[in-house]
């Protein structure tokens, strides 16, 4: 019922084969409940359209967008607290490295109909030392992207995540070789297991500064949080509407075949 579940083979019977799990439908005992079954697709499908909309104009809100908040002089002390961890953590640079893995994207975080999600576990597991990194004003991802690009010039294999609500932006960087990660911890997501550091970087924009955009920060941060609250509450809705529609498929499927189709193909891999 999503995308995810079709796809077409690549060099089909030589290269790859199809797997027809429709098969395995009772179609004709399906086929009386066609107008329920077109209703709910429709509905949940303007659930997760509302819940896009809502985390887009959400995004929009973002602090680390809001004009003149974030200038020349608060970068520049990221930099500053940045490169002392580079030092620090990851040693000197080892020269002209002649090949390079690319640090690998993988999302640790969600938005979803339960809120947002962070695997800490996995972080914690891959990384016994992280960093959390202070990012309501959105300095984590400058952060990030400089310890990204050390470990890149240092040849160090790692994982880099995405924000899950702007994938242009990081979250988290992982280097499991290094017994080492960095991730942004903030009052509405993100990393919230146990940390090694604490990074406070949203002490870096000045007070002054701070204290006269004091109501406008706040109004914008409490339309980002409302956004993001009917978003999941659209995404829940979504997912009441999706389980509606497997409780009218599920005593029409043959799961029995599906199971012991999924166990030769498992066979088959496992040589």
């Amino acid at each position: 019922m999503t995308v995810a579940h079709a796809t077409d083979a690549q060099y089909p019977g030589a290269g790859a084969m199809y797997i027809d799990l429709g098969a395995y439908y009772d179609a004709k005992a399906l086929r009386p409940f066609l107008e329920d079954i077109e209703s709910l697709f429709g509905h949940y499908r303007e659930y997760y359209k509302r819940a896009y909309g809502l985390i887009a104009a959400a995004d929009c809100l973002s602090l680390s967008t809001f004009p003149g908040l974030i200038g020349e002089a608060e970068r520049h002390a990221v930099n500053k607290k940045v490169s002392g961890a580079i030092s620090r953590e990851l040693g000197p640079a080892r020269g002209r490295i002649a090949a390079v893995k690319p640090l690998q994207p993988r999302f640790i975080s969600a938005l979803t109909c339960q809120g947002f999600v962070c695997l800490d576990s996995t972080v914690s597991a891959l990384c016994p030392r992280v960093y959390a990194l202070d990012n309501e004003f959105g300095l984590a991802d400058p952060y990030i992207r400089a310890v990204a690009d050390a470990a890149a010039k240092r040849g160090i294999p790692g994982i880099l995540c995405p924000d899950p609500i702007d994938p242009s932006r990081f979250e988290a960087l992982l280097l499991p070789e290094m017994d080492l990660g960095f991730a942004a911890v903030s009052g509405h997501g993100g990393y919230g297991g146990e940390c090694a550091r604490h990074i406070r970087l949203d002490a870096i924009p000045v007070r002054e500064k701070l204290r006269l955009m004091r109501t406008e920060i706040r109004a914008c941060s409490k339309l980002r949080a409302q956004l993001l609250g009917e978003s999941v509450a659209a995404l829940s809705k979504a997912k009441a509407l999706h389980d509606e529609l497997e409780d009218i498929y599920n005593p029409f499927v043959d799961f029995d075949s599906v199971y012991a189709l999924a166990q030769l193909h498992i066979d088959s891999l496992l040589g």
